[in-house]
């Protein structure tokens, strides 16, 4: 079955809206889908509408940004972050519970334009969009807009990676996984041999991924995306019998944006899993 369990619409950082997104998905035949836009759900509803339409298979996701500021990794510092995909919780309860990490989210946002004002920046949150959440990435957008900067990453470079509150807001893996278990989801480490520092996507050697694994483990995760599209053959077998000896599941994810032609936006899963199974039925 031709599946992809992580991509991403324009309701987090992805080109297309998410019926367009599905619409590009189905034309190389893709049977299921997980839509798992960054710390959002509201794509879900249209994702899963154009899916019914072309008899598509739908799961529902999310990939929520946890922090690892306060976890015992030797790796990890204040502004050290990582990924977790939860599939198949129930929709209707997740958007009550998604609430506790949307209110974490805007209350570090916050605080990083607080300081930034100290700072001498002529910004306040009053500009920022009327969302849900809002990120560092929003105050960057703003930073350019009133002329602090000329483009977005020289603005994390220059100005945001200076303060203290530019990457402490998210709420930690024990309380993420504890929401997507309460919703009847399952809980994934995305791309296990990455994690997120100071705003930024950084690889990590095998030791911090094992670290990694075997902490997240004691807080109850149920699998990895060990089927992760940009990782090479010998990474993913690796995954693979790491997850194997851990009796951790495995999720498959090829991080589709739609913004790139070499974007795989694909894995041929067959036979599909017993935990997809379970989900779906």
């Amino acid at each position: 079955m031709l599946t992809n369990l992580h991509c991403h619409s324009n309701q987090s950082d992805g080109a297309n809206p998410p019926s367009v997104l599905i619409d590009i998905l189905a034309e190389d035949g893709l049977e299921l889908i997980s839509l798992t836009d960054h710390d959002t759900i509201s794509g879900l509803e249209e994702a899963k509408k154009r899916c019914d339409e072309k008899g598509i298979i739908f799961l529902s996701g999310v990939e929520f940004s946890t922090s690892l500021a306060e976890c015992p990794l030797s790796f990890a510092n204040n502004y050290t972050a990582c990924h977790i995909l939860a599939y198949g919780f129930d929709v209707d309860m997740m958007k009550e519970k998604i609430k506790e990490h949307h209110v974490k989210m805007k209350t570090g946002v916050t605080a990083l334009i607080t300081e930034l004002q100290e700072a001498g920046y002529q910004i306040n949150t009053k500009d920022l969009p009327n969302n849900d959440f809002w990120t560092s990435l929003d105050v960057a957008k703003l930073l350019v807009a009133r002329g602090y900067s000329n483009s977005l990453w020289p603005t994390f470079d220059n100005i945001i990676s200076k303060t203290k509150n530019r990457r402490i807001f998210f709420i930690g893996p024990r309380e993420i996984i504890r929401i997507i278990h309460e919703c009847g989801g399952l809980a994934f480490l995305a791309h296990p041999f990455d994690i997120i520092q100071d705003d930024m996507k950084v690889g990590i050697p095998l030791s911090f991924t094992e670290e990694l694994i075997r902490y997240l483990m004691s807080l109850g995760i149920d699998g990895i995306e060990a089927q992760y599209f940009y990782y090479a053959p010998e990474t993913r077998n690796h995954l693979i019998d790491q997850a194997k000896k851990c009796n951790l599941l495995i999720s498959y994810g090829t991080d589709f944006h739609g913004m790139r032609r070499l974007e795989s936006k694909y894995f041929d899963v067959t036979p599909l899993p017993e935990w997809v199974r379970r989900l779906l039925y």
